[in-house]
């Protein structure tokens, strides 16, 4: 709206800019200007600036603003509607004032609202997991009492402030599968975190869905059920034996809420490479240009250890051999949410060797590797070719940490072989590349 009323300026067009004006802003009792629309806490600051905004130059200059979604999709609009004439722009604000409906539930109590938040969900109204998680988690919150649910909430902006731009959903999934050491569909999500909640909390039992939940036994007295026909019966001494995550003692809601901040806080730094060690940074870039988003399950559990970067650096190094080459071989990446879940329970002590011990019967071997490199097409998948080649380039100069490649932005891929080279006519306009390459060139 802010964005049409800057237009129909303009348009010289003052009487519905005006118009559009009373519809944005009112006066109090002080005749001071304020927003009819209040955002949340997050929020609320940056929109505030952004309707502050009064030309190109203070848009260009802005750096205050910290959400630049908001400020982005204030400038898409301008941009979007600078074509319109008077006509056009006109029709438009009729259709959007005429035809848009809001709808406004008022309820006494915070509890209501996040009940009826969640009905309307049931009604057919597509929410997210995160959304839904949120709604739960500050819902039982409010009905514990007011002082809990400000902290909890409070907790909550922390979590979504160090997930910014990030997919919320494969962050609830990846914690919740790394706690309970198998994999969870996102079909599952919203179950499992309540069946899980329902069971730690220790103040879930004034919710209506505990005597549901309480008599699944799946967490009861820490023993989880498995019905992995394929599971193996026997494992080697030096290999850690899995266990299902044991439930000694509940927590409080404000505790739970407190460590989803920890975990939120620590899967921003992963998928942000924000670590204050820039080698582990350097090698989580790797990791997320092999594509391995798998793996960030079991990286919750170990940056929330106390390890050492040494030790770290071990890991993240292993687990880049190991995902460059299952995508190599093209092993089933579904395995992979099966196999990190597992990892969070090797324990600290001769953690490398054991994350090793772990991942072997999942590892492509050197002949089988190699077979399989020498024709894999790397088609849609440059940030691993180029991945390869800078470790190809570090090999051949025996590099000792101190070169460092330009990124793969100012590093170009380039071909070098003819796309066709084995027919006669390629052959004798490109050269006998089939004779170059032997026997198991590419075709």
């Amino acid at each position: 709206m802010e964005a049409i009323k800057d237009r129909f300026v303009e348009l010289d067009k003052k009487e519905i800019a005006n118009e559009i004006d009373a519809s944005l802003y009112c006066q109090g009792i002080d005749r001071n200007k304020q927003n009819k629309i209040v955002l949340g806490d997050l929020d609320e600051p940056d929109y505030s600036k952004v309707l502050e905004l009064k030309n190109e130059t203070d848009i260009n200059t802005e750096s205050e603003i910290k959400n630049k979604r908001l400020l982005n999709a204030y400038i898409e609009f301008k941009k979007w509607i600078s074509v319109f004439d008077y006509d056009q722009l006109n029709e438009y604000w009729f259709k959007l004032i005429n035809n848009t409906i809001v709808v406004r539930l008022d309820t006494e109590k915070a509890k209501d609202a996040y009940k009826l938040f969640e009905t309307i969900n049931n009604r057919g109204l597509k929410l997210s997991p995160t959304d839904i998680i949120k709604n739960f988690l500050l819902g039982h919150a409010s009905a514990v009492d007011e002082k809990t649910l400000k902290k909890v909430r409070g907790y909550w902006k922390s979590v979504i402030v160090s997930l910014d731009g990030i997919e919320t959903d494969n962050f609830f999934r990846q914690y919740l599968m790394g706690i309970l050491q198998r994999k969870i569909t996102v079909s599952k999500l919203i179950f499992e975190f309540k069946k899980y909640y329902l069971t730690t909390v220790k103040e879930s039992n004034i919710l209506p869905e505990y005597k549901l939940y309480n008599n699944f036994e799946e967490y009861q007295n820490g023993d989880e059920i498995h019905s992995d026909e394929n599971e193996e019966s026997e494992s080697s001494s030096d290999e850690q034996k899995i266990v299902s995550p044991k439930i000694t003692k509940k927590i409080s809601i404000i505790e739970f809420a407190k460590s989803l901040k920890k975990a939120a806080d620590i899967y921003g730094k992963i998928i942000n490479r924000t670590f204050d060690n820039k080698n582990i940074n350097k090698h989580l870039y790797n990791l997320h240009r092999i594509s391995s988003t798998p793996a960030y399950t079991f990286f919750l559990s170990l940056f929330q250890q106390n390890i050492d970067d040494k030790t770290v650096m071990k890991i993240l190094i292993l687990i880049e051999t190991f995902m460059l080459r299952r995508h190599i071989c093209e092993y089933r990446t579904g395995e992979l949410d099966d196999i990190f879940p597992k990892l969070t329970n090797v324990g600290k002590d001769n953690i490398v060797n054991k994350i090793k011990n772990q991942l072997k019967k999942h590892f492509p071997g050197n002949e089988v590797f190699g077979e399989k490199l020498a024709n894999h097409s790397f088609k849609g998948n440059a940030d691993r070719a180029k991945y390869l080649l800078e470790q190809f380039e570090y090999d051949l100069i025996a590099d000792q940490g101190e070169y460092v490649i330009n990124s793969g932005n100012e590093v170009h891929l380039e071909h070098i072989i003819p796309k066709t080279i084995k027919t006669k006519k390629a052959q004798k306009e490109y050269g006998d590349w089939v004779s170059y390459l032997g026997d198991n060139c590419p075709s």
